[in-house]
C-alpha cells in the first residue's frame, strides 16, 4: 500500500489557512462589537426558586432545633393521608 504524503499536507495547509482568515476576520471585528449576555427564562427561574430557598433557612433552622430537643411532633393521621393515593 502507497501512502501519498502530499494529500495530507494539503489537508492540513487548508485547515491552517482557513483559520488565519477566521482570526484575521476577527481581529478587524473587535473593535465594531461588544459583548452581550443573555440570560435564559430558565436560568432567571432557577435564580429565583434560589432566592425563596433562603428564606426557608429559617424555618429549616428551627425544625433542627425541634428534633435536636426532642419536641419535635409528627402527626400520624397526615402521614396516612397524604401515603394513602399512593397505596
Amino acid at each position: 500500500m502507497k501512502v501519498n504524503g502530499v494529500q495530507s499536507i494539503n489537508g492540513i495547509n487548508s485547515y491552517n489557512r482557513s483559520l488565519d482568515q477566521r482570526n484575521f476576520s476577527a481581529n478587524n471585528a473587535k473593535g465594531k462589537q461588544k459583548d452581550t449576555v443573555d440570560i435564559s427564562l430558565e436560568a432567571k427561574e432557577l435564580h429565583s426558586t434560589q432566592n425563596m430557598a433562603e428564606g426557608r433557612t429559617e424555618k429549616l433552622q428551627s425544625l433542627r432545633e425541634a428534633v435536636s430537643s426532642g419536641t419535635y411532633y409528627v402527626d400520624s393521621r397526615k402521614i396516612a393521608e397524604r401515603l394513602l393515593p399512593f397505596i
